[in-house]
């Protein structure tokens, strides 16, 4: 409807009208309301992590088409990390690091160091 009457204004040619359309798919995006609330950033807090795990896989497994590749729910969730979480994460993006590419092996990583390494753990 008007979208549609967006699109129809637009005569400057084919790429004008398709960053057109871009931009009404974001909007709808952005106007979609997710039924779970943007989880909580994490820290590194050892008694936070298994619900922030929780609450980003369910996150991202209810916004599939926000979701389309394993490196944008891992960039996700590095969005979501804080402090010593943070630190943890920097390198991964420096180095370009496959597990940028690898939804799974992020999660196991991030098992590894914050369910079983108390050397990265905040104590509260």
């Amino acid at each position: 409807m008007a979208d549609r009457e967006v699109l129809r204004e637009s005569s400057s040619g084919d790429e004008n009208l398709e960053n057109l359309w871009l931009n009404v798919k974001n909007r709808r995006r952005l106007k979609r309301k997710s039924p779970v609330s943007m989880p909580e950033k994490f820290s590194g807090q050892m008694d936070r992590f298994p619900a922030f795990m929780g609450q980003c896989q369910l996150f991202i497994s209810l916004r599939p088409e926000d979701f389309p590749t394993d490196r944008s729910k891992v960039g996700f969730m590095i969005s979501l990390l804080t402090g010593q979480a943070a630190n943890w994460a920097t390198p991964l993006l420096v180095q370009d690091s496959p597990l940028l590419n690898n939804f799974q092996g992020f999660l196991q990583q991030m098992r590894v160091i914050w369910l079983h390494s108390e050397s990265f753990w905040i104590k509260t």
